[in-house]
């Protein structure tokens, strides 16, 4: 089976119309030793052409087929056919000792001397001196048949990146410092421009296909072009590029459809990289002008619950996380690798509740004293954070007081200010306080987290007489503040977005906690059989949830609010102090 599927559309010369298409599926697989030696190697051929006979490309085809976890390859007929396009790194440090490594690193040194800048630089990292560094240079190959579209470039190199990242998570070799692409140009003369440009204008059932941008050599009369479309987006990200001539030219009649085939070297630093696959993937589509459909596609890898809901080694701050439903999800989180961070009032909670997730691990878990009951609580809490911290991954804004009174003897300063202060205020200044972190490692895939711990009571209209209020009492402040902790998710939503920064909301209903305690002391049998599901909500329940919204599986979610109640807010059914129905 494909570890990945896309389709594209082909012109079909049948149709009358000028672009007519028709859907080939795709299949992106992993490497495969057993078949793919062959093609690879010609797709190597294909890339160093003549120059190919002095670089032991079996070699180094059989190195990069001996990571088949890491790369992709594109096929149509099945895993056993030959793949149409390949995309691979190799560890030129890891790997200095291979002879094809060894052959490659003196043919790039010797190719880079037309630009003294880049051969400078890849002395230093390359040079035998170099090599005893800790800066460690990826060898990117990437090479595909010409009848194979540019639309599966990104995808390709959307899934090396994330390959990459698993395996430096596993502790494997790839934590590179820089990134480097050979690929292939040709030359035109202006006769052989214009001849080209004549022809386009030719009627034709067939897309047109533009040029891509090209440079033009110091006598003016030779423009260079690059055979691959998306070599545009590497060259704007790269620090250093230079062009080259092979060192033995073939018969232009056996180069690629007869042109004057050269080379071209790409050097990008590590932190350029994402950013490139992000311009990339997908506007790259719009921008190649082919006129081909295409569908974006994931691995097969990524949708395992294992990718879907992973945050190992993320770094998580759960407001109010000591008890309740906060010490749920930041449970959720240490229990699936990630560094959590707990903060409220109350030492001797926090200290044993970060003793008991660390105990259980794998990941690790802190704390923070602190009071979001004011602007200046949420400040410290923020600044406190930041001396510990450079980055944040995600925000649970959970710190949540309510306060049960009489109508008409309902207090100011306890009943409404500090429970605004505390369920509204503090979500507000905290995330803006944050914001900062929360964006630094942010992507649109991967996005930075806020997550807030509203209330189904945001929603309902019953404020008095609840078994959680007390007879005679009533939670007006409390719904009041969740349903403003509703709409102030939507808006922090809209605020952050563009910053790779998604706010989403988590509605539980009877959850066991602190606030809830009273009503389990009066009617806690009573109260968990009324649920709809004939019970309330568990550990589990909630921290799945939180998972969920933390993890790739909602990367592409924002503004959303995910009630968690059993059922007991789309129904009549509501519980009293006596236990009668209301």
């Amino acid at each position: 089976m494909s570890k990945r599927k896309q389709k594209r559309a082909e012109d079909d010369d049948g149709s009358d119309s000028e672009e007519s298409l028709i859907n080939v599926d795709f299949d992106f697989f992993d490497p495969n030793p057993k078949v793919d030696y062959t093609a690879l190697k010609r797709l190597l051929n294909q890339l160093f052409q003549t120059d190919g006979e002095h670089l032991a490309l079996h070699e180094l085809a059989d190195l990069i087929l001996s990571q088949p976890l890491l790369g992709t390859t594109v096929k149509i007929d099945g895993i056993e056919s030959d793949p149409y396009a390949y995309l691979s790194v190799l560890n030129m440090h890891v790997h200095q000792n291979n002879a094809s490594i060894k052959a490659i690193r003196e043919y790039i040194l010797s190719k880079s001397e037309a630009n003294p800048t880049l051969h400078a630089t890849l002395q230093q990292l390359l040079a035998p001196e170099g090599l005893q560094t800790q800066k460690h240079v990826g060898f990117i190959f990437s090479e595909r048949l010409i009848n194979m579209p540019v639309q599966v470039v990104p995808p390709m190199y959307k899934m090396l990146a994330d390959e990459i990242k698993w395996a430096n998570e596993e502790n494997e070799p790839y934590a590179f410092t820089h990134y480097l692409i050979i690929t292939r140009t040709y030359r035109l003369t202006p006769q052989q421009l214009a001849e080209l440009e004549e022809s386009e204008q030719r009627p034709s059932k067939k897309p047109k296909t533009r040029l891509p941008p090209a440079t033009t050599a110091n006598d003016g009369l030779i423009s260079t072009y690059s055979f691959h479309p998306e070599d545009e987006y590497i060259q704007k990200h790269a620090t250093f590029t230079s062009d080259y001539t092979h060192t033995t030219k073939a018969p232009r009649e056996d180069d690629s459809f007869g042109l004057d085939v050269a080379g071209r070297l790409m050097l990008i630093p590590a932190e350029n990289f994402q950013p490139m696959i992000d311009e990339m993937f997908p506007t790259g589509y719009k921008e190649a002008g082919l006129s081909i459909t295409c569908l974006t596609t994931m691995s097969l890898q990524a949708l395992s619950t294992q990718n879907l809901f992973n945050v190992k080694g993320k770094i998580a701050l759960v407001t109010g996380g000591g008890s309740g439903i906060g010490k749920m999800i930041a449970a959720g989180l240490v229990a699936n690798g990630a560094k959590v961070y707990i903060a409220a009032r109350k030492e001797k909670q926090l200290k044993a509740a970060a003793e008991e997730l660390n105990a259980a691990g794998p990941g690790k878990c802190f704390y923070i004293i602190a009071d979001l009951s004011s602007r200046a609580g949420c400040d410290a809490l923020c600044s406190e954070f930041k001396k510990q911290e450079d980055k944040l991954h995600i925000l649970v804004n959970n710190s949540g007081v309510t306060w049960g009174a009489p109508f008409d003897n309902f207090p100011e300063k306890e009943g409404w200010d500090r429970v605004l202060g505390v369920n509204v205020k503090s979500i507000f200044y905290t995330t803006s306080g944050l914001s900062d972190l929360l964006a630094k490692d942010a992507t649109n895939i991967d996005p930075g987290r806020v997550i807030n711990i509203s209330s189904v009571a945001g929603y309902d209209t019953h404020a008095e007489d609840s078994v959680l209020s007390g007879k005679g009492h009533g939670l007006w402040s409390y719904s009041t503040s969740k349903a403003a902790a509703n709409h102030l998710t939507r808006l922090l939503a809209v605020t952050l977005i563009h910053r790779n920064i998604t706010v989403n909301a988590i509605l539980p209903g009877v959850f066991p906690s602190n606030m809830t305690a009273f009503g389990f002391k009066v009617a806690g049998d009573k109260m968990a059989a009324h649920q709809p599901t004939g019970r309330v909500g568990a550990p589990t329940d909630m921290a799945g949830v939180a998972l969920f919204l933390c993890s790739p599986a909602s990367a592409h979610m924002t503004g959303g609010h995910l009630i968690v109640d059993g059922g007991s807010l789309i129904t009549t059914r509501r519980l009293s102090p006596d236990a009668a129905k209301l």
